[in-house]
C-alpha cells in the first residue's frame, strides 16, 4: 500500500487516531508518535520553522497542522510526490473536523475512544488515494502522462488525452482487434479499463455504466470523470458509435 499510515496527535502527546495500511514495523505507536511530535515541536519552537515533509529512504512523513492543538501525519512511500496527495488529505481533514468538532479535542484530557469510528472515513479516502497514485505511476511510467500535466490539469480532464496516446501506442493491437469484430475491441477496452483500475466502470453489452456516485476519484475531482473522457476518446477514435456511456451520479 502506497499510503502506509495516518496519524492524528494531540499536542499533549496523546494519539487520538491511528490507522495502519501496511503490515510490519512493530515499533510502539506511542513511542513513535512521541518522537514525531517532539521533532515537529522542536522545529516550530526552536527553529521557528514548520516541517511539511520529512523524507527518509523508504518512507516520507507528510505533516498537516490545520487546527491547534492537532497534528496530522501521513506516512507515504518516499518515491511519491506529496503534491499528489494534497487534495485528498485536505478533504480527509475537513471530514475529521466535521465529525469531531472542537469541543471533542480542545481539552487537556481527551476521550480517544470517540475517534475510533473515523476508521471508515479514513479508509474511504486513503485506500482509493493509494489506488489513484498507483494509476498515476502506471501512466507516467508507461509514457501516457507527465507529472507536470497531472499537477496542472488534474486527472479528470486528461482522460481524452491519455486515451489518444494509448490508442497510438497500441495501434497494432487495436487494429488486430478491429479486424475480428466490435466485441473483440470492447473486450480489449475492458481489459485496459481494469488495468487502469476502473472499478466503478461496468459494461453490459453495448452500454458502459460509470457509477461515479460511488467513485472517490469523481467525488474529489468534481469537475468530471476520467473514465468518461477516456472511453469517449477510444470509442470515437475507433469509429464505434453504437456504444453508450451512462454516467450515474
Amino acid at each position: 500500500m502506497i499510503i502506509r499510515e495516518f496519524l492524528c496527535i494531540h499536542e499533549s502527546g496523546t494519539v487520538l487516531f491511528h490507522r495502519k495500511y501496511q503490515t510490519g514495523n512493530s515499533t510502539d505507536i506511542i513511542l513513535r508518535s512521541g518522537l514525531i511530535s517532539a521533532l515537529y515541536n522542536y522545529a516550530t519552537a526552536v527553529e521557528n520553522d514548520a516541517i511539511d515533509i520529512l523524507q527518509m529512504s523508504k518512507v516520507s512523513l507528510f505533516f498537516k497542522k490545520r487546527e491547534q492543538p492537532l497534528l496530522f501525519v501521513i506516512f507515504i512511500e518516499s518515491t511519491i510526490n506529496p503534491q499528489w496527495c494534497e487534495k485528498e488529505i485536505d478533504f480527509l481533514l475537513e471530514r475529521f473536523f466535521i465529525r469531531f468538532p472542537e469541543v471533542m479535542w480542545q481539552r487537556e484530557v481527551v476521550d480517544i475512544s470517540i475517534f475510533e469510528s473515523f476508521s471508515k472515513d479514513a479508509d474511504e479516502i486513503l485506500i482509493p488515494l493509494g489506488k489513484k497514485i498507483a494509476l498515476l505511476l502506471f501512466l507516467i511510467e508507461d509514457g501516457l502522462l507527465t507529472e507536470e500535466e497531472y499537477l496542472q490539469e488534474g486527472l479528470d480532464t486528461l482522460g481524452r488525452k491519455i486515451g489518444n496516446r494509448l490508442l497510438e501506442k497500441h495501434h497494432d493491437s487495436f487494429k488486430q482487434a478491429l479486424s475480428k469484430g466490435q466485441n473483440f475491441v470492447l473486450a480489449r477496452i475492458d481489459k485496459l479499463v481494469m488495468q487502469l483500475d476502473g472499478e466503478h466502470v461496468k459494461r453490459e453489452d453495448l452500454r458502459y455504466f460509470l457509477h461515479c456516485d460511488g467513485c472517490f476519484f469523481c467525488q474529489i475531482e468534481k469537475s468530471g470523470c476520467f473514465f468518461e473522457e477516456f472511453l469517449s476518446s477510444l470509442l470515437s477514435s475507433l469509429g464505434i458509435e453504437d456504444v453508450e456511456l451512462a454516467l450515474i451520479e
